[in-house]
């Protein structure tokens, strides 16, 4: 009988092992449904979060491109309000200099007075 006892005592140990095990087993499976659980979490939110940055940079852009609108609008209404220039001011007109007459003979050159009266002003 010593035999029956032995494998007995042996069997039940193994069962007593593998309740352990199973136990162990189910709190690792109970963390690990938990990890899944807060990886979705957290992979949700960083989808959210990349729509939103996404949008944010939507916007950026769009607020910049505003704001260099704006500026060149500054700077046309800045030289609309520029006050126009007058007759007597030093800035260069847009008409262009009269050429200067080579002279057509030497006594021109030497700077003689010629009997020809100038044209008159209109």
């Amino acid at each position: 009988m010593d035999v029956v006892q032995c494998q007995r005592d042996e069997l039940s140990a193994i069962q007593q092992e593998l309740g352990g095990i199973r136990q162990a087993f189910g709190a690792a499976e109970g963390s690990l449904n938990k990890m899944n659980e807060v990886a979705g979490l957290h992979l949700a939110q960083t989808d959210a979060m990349r729509g939103q940055l996404s949008q944010r940079t939507t916007e950026f852009a769009l607020l910049r491109r505003e704001l260099e609108l704006r500026d060149e609008k500054i700077r046309t209404m800045a030289q609309q309000m520029l006050p126009a220039p007058e007759p007597g001011d030093a800035r260069p007109s847009a008409k262009p200099k009269a050429r200067k007459r080579k002279p057509s003979s030497p006594v021109a050159a030497s700077g003689a007075v010629t009997t020809t009266p100038p044209p008159k002003a209109r």
